[in-house]
């Protein structure tokens, strides 16, 4: 082979290269994507389970990462849960972490914008069946210490404290990719997990 063709060959593959990579850039992301919503999905279950368990209301707490930079609609990303048996509901003077919170994988994060995760909605619902915020207590797990959260809550009944009246859901996106109109819909690649507040169950959809 000779050095011309040795450059045709090697242009070709530059160009090839170029075409596949934002193809295996989406299906890394697609997969990020799928892998965050089955540990989000398994993570409510045994939230679920724990507090049916034990006796005990278990809650979710979703928190925003202050050491990440803001998300396309300004704000510190969600992107950490964790499951706790709140102090009041455990009889102790301390929140019971039952695990140590878990991120979500890559540069996956939950679409803060209400519209599409109305979990996150701290207005919306019924009084006391409304998701709550709050801050993290210093003496809480090194990795959510001080952080603002978002909180529901699984009963000893193994029901969720959510206004059934309402559509609860979370949309996880890549937060590196720009989202769509706010108006309009989400990150064109994008996972929504829909609660059902009436029997708990968790559904997935992935366009």
């Amino acid at each position: 082979m000779s050095f011309v063709e040795l450059l045709a060959v090697l242009a070709i593959f530059v160009i090839v290269a170029a075409i596949a990579m934002p193809a295996l850039q989406g299906l890394s992301g697609s997969t990020n994507l799928r892998g965050s919503a089955a540990s989000i999905v398994a993570q409510l279950d045994l939230a679920r389970q724990t507090a049916s368990a034990r006796d005990r209301a278990v809650a979710v707490r979703l928190y925003q990462d202050t050491t990440k930079s803001p998300d396309n609609n300004g704000n510190s990303p969600y992107r950490l849960i964790a499951l706790v048996i709140p102090a009041s509901a455990n009889g102790s003077s301390t929140d019971d972490f039952i695990a140590i919170p878990q991120g979500l994988p890559g540069d996956v994060i939950i679409d803060s914008s209400t519209a599409f995760s109305t979990v996150l909605n701290t207005g919306l619902g019924a009084a006391g069946l409304q998701p709550i915020g709050a801050t993290e207590v210093a003496s809480a797990p090194a990795s959510v210490r001080n952080l603002p959260y978002v909180q529901f809550t699984f009963l000893a009944n193994g029901m969720v404290n959510l206004d059934s009246s309402q559509q609860w859901c979370l949309t996880l996106i890549n937060g590196t990719k720009a989202l769509k109109n706010p108006t309009s819909g989400p990150a064109a690649n994008y996972v929504t997990l829909t609660i059902n507040p009436q029997t708990s169950h968790v559904s997935t959809y992935q366009p």
